[in-house]
């Protein structure tokens, strides 16, 4: 099994360390300051906006190497906003559970744990006990009753609420919510060990598994959050059903749940817009598979997903937004602005986890092979090993690398999909199952390179998308797109000019409001 290194030993530069830092800004803007992001009991996703935004803190602070400046605040006032057993929102009523506290106050659970990971407070440490204590394992006597289908007429927007009681519960229109809480819980048994949880997990868990996603139109957020849970017990267990299940689970999704853009339908059966918040939990699931499995289509998935869909999401305050959903009868990319230019409540903050996962997963060990699998400038730095890595991928296919190490150290450079002519100005490197390989001890500099193709890739009998490499490629069709000429180069294809997929960090409010980039096509079209 493929090990992550710490992000602490990669230092990105270049394109991913602007846009995180885009975020960074965005996240210390007053929205997210100890003054503005504690809510009141008004707001009845408790914990929520104030667990996101201390994980979306610690993610940046480890990823970009400085402590955001609103960070210490916040938790220096978390005493004064958490209730009388420890946690947010109103203390635990058995008779009337609301699953939105239960979701919210894991996302405060997995802050807190990643802070506690950055310093080692005790005081953070106990501060987990007690919302495990006094929230969630008085519910696990409860979740016989927890209703396993939805009646098809809840329908829920962007920012989702409480529509529905049944028994002893508070049902949201997020559907199947509740199940975001093993993402925490999971996150929590892994720094405290302590076997109730690990049983109020496993009741869950089995609870979960008997549930069909699709057919009870299942928020596929919530749906991604517990399988991202699930997949950290089986790492922390073993249990090979843990692994089944979210691997036959992340396959539903992508069939089911995955625009041909490859974001998200924000649910199962209803692809009305995406969100980043799920966008990113399939970046950091492809990842995690990858990682255990070594099947490569989990590697080129997971950037697909971030050049084509995560980084579209990203707004020009830095802020993350929902689009539109590429479908058979929808062939066009564009913000989703009806509503709400940013969703600054959640996706926002939920981008800092892509940042990581991305800059993590750059880097991997395995029986003493150092695999790189994702191509942004960076210097790694670890254990005898030092690489700086320069390229302008994926505007670019050459990679330049400059690697000492101490001992003999063989390298595996990931070939991306829809490659060819690779080359490496190593002497004695290999292609072997779809890397580069070589040897190195003392100091190397050599140049990786390939061509990027284009290729039509069909999705249905007659409709089909066309990739540059793991990037889609696509038409302008809005007026002014002839004056991003200047920040976006036009790919010549088949007569037509094409675009990969936008940035659309690098537009202003005005440009950015009439993208419409269509990327799905039909035989026999003029496009």
């Amino acid at each position: 099994m493929m090990k992550n290194f710490s992000v602490q030993n990669n230092l990105i530069e270049g394109d991913l360390k602007r846009k995180a830092e885009h975020n960074l800004r965005r996240m210390n803007s007053e929205l997210y300051d100890a003054e503005h992001c504690f809510k009141d009991s008004s707001y009845l996703w408790y914990g929520d906006w104030e667990g996101r935004t201390i994980l979306s803190l610690v993610r940046l602070w480890q990823v970009l190497k400085r402590k955001p400046r609103n960070l210490d605040a916040i938790i220096a006032a978390l005493d004064s906003h958490l209730n009388t057993d420890g946690y947010f929102g109103a203390v635990l009523d058995e008779h009337s559970i609301n699953e939105q506290q239960l979701a919210g106050n894991s996302w405060v659970l997995r802050g807190l744990c990643e802070y506690y990971r950055m310093t080692r407070d005790a005081s953070i440490f106990q501060k987990i006990v007690r919302i495990v204590e006094n929230l969630y394992l008085p519910v696990q006597k409860h979740l016989g009753t927890y209703p396993l289908t939805v009646p098809a007429t809840v329908l829920g927007e962007k920012s989702g609420g409480i529509i529905k009681s049944y028994q002893n519960w508070q049902i949201s229109s997020d559907i199947g919510c509740f199940f975001i809480a093993l993402d925490g819980l999971s996150d929590a048994y892994a720094i405290t060990q302590d076997p109730r949880l690990k049983e109020l997990i496993e009741a869950l868990a089995k609870i979960n598994f008997s549930i069909d996603k699709v057919g009870n139109n299942y928020q596929t957020h919530a749906t991604l959050t517990c399988a991202r849970g699930i997949l950290r017990m089986y790492r922390l267990t073993g249990k090979e059903e843990y692994l089944a299940y979210v691997i036959k689970t992340f396959a539903l999704y992508t069939s089911c749940g995955m625009s041909f853009a490859f974001g998200n339908f924000n649910w199962f059966n209803r692809g009305e817009w995406t969100e980043p918040c799920a966008i990113v939990d399939s970046m950091m699931l492809a990842d995690e598979l990858y990682c255990i499995t070594g099947n490569r289509e989990y590697l080129s998935l997971m950037h697909k997903i971030y050049y084509n869909a995560f980084v579209f999401a990203q707004r020009d305050n830095g802020g993350f937004g929902c689009d539109s959903c590429v479908k058979s009868d929808q062939p066009y990319l564009m913000p989703d602005m009806r509503e709400f230019y940013e969703a600054y409540w959640c996706c926002t903050m939920r981008a800092a986890e892509g940042f990581y996962t991305v800059a993590r997963s750059q880097w991997k060990e395995q029986d003493g092979c150092i695999y790189c699998c994702f191509y942004n400038p960076s210097k790694f730095v670890a254990d005898g090993i030092n690489i700086a890595l320069e390229t302008k991928y994926p505007n670019g296919s050459e990679v330049r690398v400059v690697v000492h190490a101490d001992r003999e150290t063989t390298f595996k450079f990931y070939i991306p999909q829809n490659t060819s002519e690779i080359r490496c100005s190593l002497q004695g490197y290999e292609l072997k199952e779809g890397y580069i390989c070589c040897k190195v001890r003392g100091e190397e500099k050599f140049i990786l390179s390939f061509v990027q193709d284009i290729r039509r890739e069909y999705v249905t009998e007659n409709a089909y998308r066309i990739f540059c490499g793991e990037r889609l490629l696509g038409t302008l069709e809005f007026d002014g797109a002839e004056k991003l000429s200047d920040r976006f180069a036009a790919i010549p294809f088949e007569g037509k000019e094409l675009y990969p997929v936008l940035d659309l960090s690098l537009l202003t409010f005005d440009e950015l409001k009439q993208v419409k980039q269509k990327l799905l096509f039909r035989d026999g079209e003029n496009r």
